[in-house]
């Protein structure tokens, strides 16, 4: 979070969590399946996080058993039916 203006930041992140869930759930509702990897997951890392990014990208295409994998820098690592991975850089 940014230092400055944490009342603006808060409000915003929160409100593009909020829309992303939202994507999702319609996504789901049409039975597909969501892969996203965030740009704070691959900047600025190195080529081992790439491909650590990479692989489990790859995971997630070829295994169908789960609904959602989400690759963020600044997520906890939740696996259920939904995927959800962090990558420390």
């Amino acid at each position: 979070m940014p230092s400055t203006r944490i009342d603006f930041w808060k409000a915003k992140l929160e409100g593009n969590a909020s829309r992303d869930a939202r994507t999702v759930a319609l996504l789901h509702a049409k039975q597909w399946r969501v892969l996203i990897i965030r740009e704070c997951a691959i900047r600025r890392t190195n080529e081992q996080k790439i491909s650590e990014v990479l692989d489990r990208a790859v995971t997630f295409i070829r295994n169908e058993d789960s609904s959602l994998l989400d690759i963020s820098s600044n997520y906890g690592i939740h696996i259920t039916k939904e995927m959800r991975i962090t990558l420390n850089a």
